[in-house]
């Protein structure tokens, strides 16, 4: 039984409706659709599935802020840096090579930042600063 109908199927007292869907069933074509729901049940496999992933990226997010403290890593730094730079996240990651996918990661401390990669960038953002302010030519 896939999750919806295990859902579907469920009769948790604090089960509600959280939404609704709609698509196209494979087998005949026709347009189905059916409500998403919520509810309390923490026996509920869906449920234990969800809170594992949740405690996981805490886990991830944990160690990500541990390692750019070691390596002397300032995320609240760098997106100031990069604010004052008018520098957009897809401009940042063409700069570093990378994809903007990767850069949002690292600023919201999902991954730790590389340490190369977050010095370049610092330095080439730094460099423009100077230049607008006049102090570069």
């Amino acid at each position: 039984m896939d999750d919806i109908q295990f859902c579907a199927a469920c009769r948790h007292p604090t089960k509600k409706p959280a939404g609704t869907w709609t698509g196209v069933d494979p087998k005949t074509g026709a347009t189905t659709g059916g409500f998403t729901y919520t509810c309390k049940n923490r026996h509920c496999p869906i449920h234990k599935r969800q809170r594992a992933a949740a405690a996981e990226m805490a886990r991830r997010e944990a160690a990500a802020a541990e390692e750019n403290q070691r390596n002397g890593v300032n995320l609240e730094a760098f997106l100031e840096l990069r604010r004052k730079c008018r520098i957009t996240l897809r401009r940042a990651a063409e700069m570093a090579g990378v994809s903007p996918a990767a850069i949002s990661s690292w600023e919201l401390g999902r991954e730790p930042f590389p340490v190369g990669l977050y010095l370049m960038l610092c330095q080439q953002m730094k460099v423009q600063l100077r230049r607008e302010s006049g102090e570069m030519p």
